[in-house]
């Protein structure tokens, strides 16, 4: 793409994106298609035997607290640990995360107010 075709795209970009610009001034009428598909009566693939069931196998522990007493990381430097939970951390560790995630959630609600104002 020639530089001055690269910079007119540009500057309809930009100009899109003025406060008050009219944004559907700027858009190009694209070409509709009819797609044909009943989206409530769609074709289902068949079940091979609606009779079958599967059982569980073993018990489910995902939502069971583990807490190992000699484990209490001060941070996650090192190697990586696939069964990591937050019962692994410290107490300051754990405050540390709720501190910079409460910083992270006020920075995100001020920075949307800004944008909406």
């Amino acid at each position: 793409m020639p530089d001055n075709e690269l910079d007119q795209t540009l500057q309809e970009f930009l100009d899109v994106r003025q406060p008050g610009a009219n944004y559907e001034e700027h858009t190009k009428e694209e070409p509709t298609f009819d797609l044909e598909v009943d989206l409530k009566n769609y074709k289902k693939f068949p079940r091979v035997d609606d009779n079958v069931t599967y059982k569980k196998s073993g018990k489910d522990t995902r939502g069971e607290i583990k807490v190992d007493p000699k484990i209490d990381l001060p941070d996650y430097s090192g190697p990586f640990r696939y069964d990591l939970r937050f019962t692994d951390f410290s107490d300051e560790a754990l405050i540390k995360m709720l501190s910079a995630s409460y910083e992270y959630y006020v920075l995100l609600v001020e920075s949307w107010a800004a944008e909406i104002a």
